[in-house]
């Protein structure tokens, strides 16, 4: 019935928003001459893209409850509840109760 029980892995994580992640597999630009004897253009451009490319936006974020004492959220009220109120309800749907 429930998604993580106490000994799993990922007990008590729960998602606090989207942000960049890294990719799971990093992007290796492959082998090449000496930067020396590459054309300029060609060799920033294999850079940028190998840079730019290397994480994905808006992947959802997540914290370890019980790697942290305490966690606070803070903000504006409204914003601040309504991020207390999906904390808990994360917690509550796809955790047990039990310990």
């Amino acid at each position: 019935m429930w998604e993580r029980r106490p000994g799993d892995e990922d007990f008590a994580q729960v998602r606090i928003g989207l942000g960049p992640q890294p990719l799971a597999t990093p992007l290796v630009a492959p082998e090449t001459a000496p930067v020396d004897q590459l054309e300029p253009l060609t060799a920033g451009a294999m850079q940028r893209f190998v840079s730019v490319h290397s994480t994905l936006d808006d992947l959802p974020m997540a914290v370890s409850l019980r790697a942290f004492y305490h966690v606070t959220l803070g903000g504006e009220p409204q914003s601040v509840r309504s991020s207390a109120r999906a904390l808990t309800g994360s917690l509550a749907s796809l955790h047990s109760p039990r310990t």
